[in-house]
């Protein structure tokens, strides 16, 4: 179950419907923990078929409301403003992958051994061309 916190501050950012397959979407992924789509799909506890409920999973995770300006940076700021004080360290974990032909870089706050995703950003270009361009930079600085 999502903490009261979470339920107001999402409540005032998505409609009834949205947010009632947040908590739908919030309890199975505690109880299956699968990020797969496909898996998080069919665990859904929802009277629909499964392409119907792939589609309306897609759907919901690109709404445009869910963005880092007016979702996840407020809601991260929030946190770290009521839970730490000015002198509490605060850990980030840096993680930067290939996901199909993408860089995705990851930058999360951990917290009691937890954490959360405040920002992410995925490169246009494929890795294998940014790979490509630096060896090639290397190259001609020789």
């Amino acid at each position: 179950m999502m903490p009261a916190f979470y339920q107001t501050f999402f409540a005032h950012l998505l409609t009834a419907r949205q947010s009632l397959f947040l908590h739908l979407l919030v309890a199975t992924l505690q109880t299956h923990k699968q990020l797969a789509l496909g898996k998080l799909s069919q665990a859904l506890p929802l009277p629909i078929t499964a392409d119907s409920r792939k589609r309306a999973l897609q759907r919901f995770l690109t709404l445009d409301k869910l963005n880092i300006f007016e979702a996840w940076f407020p809601l991260v700021l929030y946190l770290v403003l009521t839970h730490f004080s000015k002198t509490t360290t605060l850990k980030l974990a840096i993680d930067r992958t290939d996901w199909w032909h993408y860089n995705v870089l990851t930058v999360a706050l951990v917290w009691h051994r937890h954490a959360g995703s405040p920002e992410f950003k995925v490169s246009s270009i494929p890795s294998w061309q940014s790979q490509r361009a630096a060896a090639s930079a290397g190259s001609q600085s020789l």
